[in-house]
């Protein structure tokens, strides 16, 4: 069975504009997905919420204003978090 704190795919990456970021939650679950520049400064904020058990999937399309770069993705439950990260090309 899936861990509850890890992302489990984010595609495509690299990405242009938009990223789609799968998880897969054994029960229902609080979860925050925000992404951060390598500096820490939050680039965006995915998610905030209550989301089923099971595979779930959310987009993140990139602010015009980022630049291409590596970002990190920042998956938290009350359980843990986990972190992965993804590169925009522009």
């Amino acid at each position: 069975m899936a861990s509850i704190t890890e992302i489990s795919e984010l595609s495509p990456n690299p990405f242009s504009a938009a990223l789609g970021i799968t998880f897969n939650l054994p029960s229902e679950a609080d979860v925050s997905i925000t992404v951060y520049d390598l500096a820490g400064r939050v680039a965006g904020t995915v998610a905030e919420g209550v989301f089923p058990a099971g595979i779930s999937t959310v987009e993140w399309v990139a602010s015009e204003e980022l630049s291409s770069g590596c970002y990190l993705v920042r998956f938290d439950t009350a359980d843990g978090c986990s972190v992965r990260n993804c590169v925009l090309l522009r």
